[in-house]
């Protein structure tokens, strides 16, 4: 019973949230994607008492389930995709994507560069280990 009033619950908060997001011209799947990342167990779904006392983690069944339903969500979104328009934007986006991972190594290896001797007690360079990490 309780694996049937989690699911109604998520299927009615997803649509709820599929039709909120197309209403302001947004896709609805990133909708369902938020809904599920607010309900979910780690965030309200514990306070709500969707997910049993103790647990952080679904039961089996419906982590079953949900694995079939994300693995239909991407099939829908993929459906759903204008290839001509992804064609179009993909070197602005692939430009847009790699400066974004460049730009973030970069800054995460030059704080380690700068404060590592501070917080390790040891000069770090570029390639160390936690400047990498970071």
């Amino acid at each position: 019973m309780h694996l049937v009033v989690q699911l109604g619950v998520v299927l009615i908060f997803a649509r709820l949230a599929n039709l909120a997001f197309e209403r302001i011209h947004l896709p609805g799947a990133l909708g369902e994607l938020l809904i599920g990342a607010v309900i979910g167990p780690f965030a309200l779904g514990g306070l709500l008492g969707l997910f049993p006392e103790g647990h952080a983690a679904p039961s089996p069944e419906l982590a079953g389930v949900a694995a079939v339903a994300s693995i239909l969500l991407l099939f829908t979104i993929g459906l759903e995709t204008n290839l001509a328009l992804l064609l179009r934007y993909s070197t602005a986006g692939l430009l847009a994507g790699g400066g974004g991972l460049v730009l973030s190594m970069a800054a995460g290896t030059g704080v380690v560069v700068l404060f590592g001797e501070t917080l390790y007690g040891v000069p770090m360079g570029f390639l160390s280990g936690p400047a990498l990490i970071l």
